[in-house]
């Protein structure tokens, strides 16, 4: 877990290494986020949809990295990006 300062928002983001989250995946962040005074609570994984779960948003991991400050907002990261991140789509196993 941790908080991203994004002008005067506080995210507070959890990341999962799955391709399904269901909301016994965010009791967690629901704690963190109260501490942390986030106005944005966001789950990243690897599935392929957006979803929301109650205030929670639940971003497949490109549509996270496109919504970080300084990425065109209609550019998704390329595969050499996601490489550099540490992350292989083809090797991920949940």
């Amino acid at each position: 877990d941790f908080v991203l300062s994004v002008g005067r928002e506080h995210w507070a983001i959890e990341v999962k290494a799955s391709r399904h989250v269901d909301a016994r995946d965010l009791k967690g962040l629901g704690a963190f986020a109260e501490y942390a005074k986030a106005t944005r609570r966001i789950v990243v994984f690897l599935g392929a949809r957006r979803q929301r779960l109650d205030d929670v948003e639940v971003l497949p991991l490109e549509d996270f990295l496109a919504e970080l400050p300084g990425q065109p907002r209609h550019d998704e990261p390329t595969p050499r990006t996601l490489t550099a991140l540490g992350f292989n789509s083809r090797r991920a196993r949940c």
